[in-house]
């Protein structure tokens, strides 16, 4: 359904999704999947000094990913771009419109950006992405025994929201991932959860994505 590079694209469709691998922005982009929409993706270079003057026209003030231009809208924040996205060409699917079922939606979302991955976060700043001379080792126990306390408010008879597939799986399994990544050990149904979940078919279209944008990226670097 994307057109996975903007240079190629017919410039048709109204929504942009700007993105970078393996980021939050994977979120966005399978949402869009899952909804089966058309839309357009710009991967940009965070890292890139020069990102804030190469696209001006991103959304996000400090060039950062997710962020989405719908027509006159434009968001950034992967809970509010997913949320707008499901709510506006989903229907029922994905951002339930039965009261219940939507409050608990909205609530698992609201665990998974915080009590979930504030921690892997802290984690991965003071691991890998911090210059060394920034980053603060003592931080990394602490905020590795946040999240195996938060975890414990995760059932392990999921899906979370019933029996239905929707934002609150795409969040928790993405950031469980996260997890994975950090060499924490989960227990088997959450393995299995995030298998069953990153296993649909919209998933593997966005890793398909992001690992030509990831490659692409790479080459340019070594061209520059």
């Amino acid at each position: 359904m994307e057109n996975s590079s903007l240079e190629n694209s017919s410039l048709e469709n109204s929504i942009l999704i700007y993105a970078y691998p393996y980021s939050r922005s994977t979120r966005a982009l399978w949402t869009a999947q899952e909804l089966g929409l058309d839309y357009d993706v710009r991967f940009i270079d965070v890292k890139s000094k020069s990102r804030l003057t190469e696209n001006g026209d991103c959304p996000h003030p400090l060039v950062k990913v997710p962020a989405l231009i719908d027509n006159s809208v434009q968001l950034f924040e992967s809970v509010a771009i997913c949320k707008y996205l499901a709510e506006n060409y989903g229907g029922d699917w994905l951002y339930p419109t039965e009261k219940k079922a939507r409050a608990e939606t909205d609530m698992w979302l609201s665990y998974a950006i915080t009590d979930l991955e504030q921690p892997l976060w802290t984690m991965l700043k003071h691991t890998m992405l911090l210059p060394e001379a920034l980053r603060v080792p003592a931080i990394v126990p602490v905020a590795r025994a946040e999240f195996e306390h938060a975890l414990r408010a995760l059932p392990e008879t999921l899906t979370p929201v019933g029996q239905a597939f929707t934002l609150a799986d795409i969040f928790i399994s993405h950031v469980l991932s996260w997890a994975k990544g950090l060499s924490i050990a989960l227990s088997s149904p959450h393995e299995e959860y995030i298998k069953r979940c990153q296993s649909r078919p919209a998933f593997l279209q966005v890793r398909k994505q992001e690992a030509e944008a990831a490659e692409r990226m790479k080459n340019e670097a070594r061209g520059a």
